[in-house]
């Protein structure tokens, strides 16, 4: 990454490696790129202009913004497995806490886990069968229309 890059307008240099690593560690932190900009006083004109021109860069901020997704499954799931205690009251008094579970939290999780698990699932066909990925999935595309023609 170079250390500076010129403003979308052609003006003085925006970035420097503090506002670069101020803008990945927010992203890292939230996934948020209006959160990201402001952390590292940038318009989120300037942050785009420099991910389609610094290739480094884009590939940086992807890796911060996979990171705080994957942080974020880890949470959810620990939601979904644990559950979360929530306060009972009486008499407008916590007298207690209650675990509450949130299936379909629990559901969309599976779910979500069990597609990207179909993804591999095309992979290894493809390894076997000698053909891509891609064709694999679109062989299963043309299957799924043939058999459910009212959904095409």
């Amino acid at each position: 990454m170079s250390e500076t890059a010129i403003s979308p307008t052609g003006a003085e240099p925006v970035w420097s490696t503090q506002r670069r690593n101020s803008f990945l560690r927010e992203m890292r932190r939230s996934a948020n790129v209006s959160r990201a900009c402001d952390e590292a006083k940038v318009t989120r004109g300037e942050a785009f202009a420099l991910r389609a021109a610094d290739p480094e860069f884009r590939v940086a901020w992807d890796e911060a913004e996979c990171g705080a997704f994957d942080d974020l499954e880890e949470e959810v799931l620990r939601r979904a497995r644990d559950g979360v205690d929530k306060p009972v009251y009486f008499g407008g008094k916590v007298c207690g806490t209650s675990r509450l579970y949130n299936d379909a939290l629990a559901v969309e999780i599976l779910k979500a886990r069990r597609e990207r698990l179909n993804g591999r699932d095309a992979e290894s066909e493809a390894d076997r069968s000698g053909q891509s990925p891609l064709e694999v999935i679109e062989e299963r595309l043309r299957r799924f229309e043939a058999e459910h023609p009212e959904k095409g």
